[in-house]
């Protein structure tokens, strides 16, 4: 192979080379993130801070539901109680 087939061929698979893998590459590079979308992105410590003040939601909405059933039973023991006349 002299130097006239060798650049033959290597300008060949230049030119394939752009015509497939650059447009490939350009695809790609536009579905990937940037930094600034991963700064954008919650991080570990985030989600755990939002997940701890949903469990304290919770648990007063439990406490708060608990308060009304025991309002009930008391509404409830107080109207069938017999009244003192």
């Amino acid at each position: 192979m002299d130097k006239k087939q060798k650049g033959e061929i290597l300008g060949a698979f230049a030119e394939a080379f752009h015509e497939v893998v650059v447009p490939e590459l350009e695809a790609i590079k536009k579905v990937m993130a940037t930094k600034e979308d991963l700064e954008e992105v919650a991080t570990k410590e985030d989600v755990d801070r939002i997940e701890r003040k949903l469990v304290k939601i919770d648990d007063n909405l439990e406490r708060y539901g608990n308060r009304l059933d025991n309002h009930e039973k008391r509404v409830t023991k107080l109207e069938t109680r017999p009244t003192i006349s």
